[in-house]
């Protein structure tokens, strides 16, 4: 596949495990595994289903635009969003 441009090739490539973390997130609450950028591993409890987030946290307005190599999420544990990139993902556990 040829590059467009301006793009590095993890724009345009999309990790199969994060494929299916986007639509179980848009499901409902999934516990997930990634590697942050220090090296450590961070099991996150999260969403992106609107009705489960509360209100005060559901996002308004159009947002900024979305990196595709970033997986943003609602953080249960924490009551944030929160956000890991694609190509550290670990394991889905849930």
């Amino acid at each position: 596949m040829a590059l467009q441009p301006n793009t590095t090739p993890s724009e345009t490539t999309q990790h199969p495990l994060a494929t299916l973390l986007r639509e179980m997130l848009y499901a409902g609450f999934v516990s997930f595994t990634y590697t942050k950028l220090d090296g450590s591993t961070r099991v996150a409890n999260g969403t992106t289903s609107l009705p489960l987030i509360p209100e005060a946290f559901r996002p308004v307005g159009g947002g900024k635009p979305r990196n595709p190599d970033l997986i943003a999420y609602f953080d249960t544990d924490s009551m944030a969003w929160r956000s890991c990139k694609q190509d550290r993902l670990v394991s889905i556990d849930q």
